[in-house]
């Protein structure tokens, strides 16, 4: 688990922060220098983005933890679980210092893809989630 006092190898930060200025590589027209300082007009087309991938509109429930988030994915098919592996390694690219858990449950087909950390992060996660409209 990441505690408070990691940092980001690229800005030096303990979570994922607008001055952060990562490589620049893209998965479906989201970046991983969503962390680089950024108006908020290119916040909401990277969200834009975002809501255009199968990943997002798969998304069947949004959990609250306890310093995170939890998207679910039900019938979840095998192109569903690469393209989230694939999220996955681009979000630990850009964000290192969150905390991940990506559980896949044969049985059921059901994904659970978690992001988590400090308040911080929870805070972040929170005022993202309501740009793309998957929190109120």
């Amino acid at each position: 688990m990441t505690t408070e006092n990691e940092t980001c190898p690229k800005c030096g930060r303990n979570s994922c922060d607008t001055s952060c200025n990562t490589e620049n590589t893209s998965l479906g027209g989201i970046t991983d220098d969503h962390c680089s300082e950024k108006s908020l007009e290119q916040t909401l087309q990277e969200a834009e983005a975002f809501k255009e991938m199968n990943a997002f509109k798969k998304i069947t429930a949004v959990k609250e933890l306890e310093t995170g988030y939890e998207f679910v994915y039900e019938n979840a098919s095998k192109d569903l679980q690469l393209e989230l592996t694939d999220f996955l390694k681009l979000d630990l690219k850009c964000c290192p210092t969150y905390d991940y858990a990506f559980i896949v449950s044969a049985k059921t087909r059901t994904i659970q893809y978690q992001r988590f950390g400090s308040a911080q992060v929870k805070a972040e996660l929170k005022e993202y989630l309501q740009i793309v409209g998957l929190l109120k």
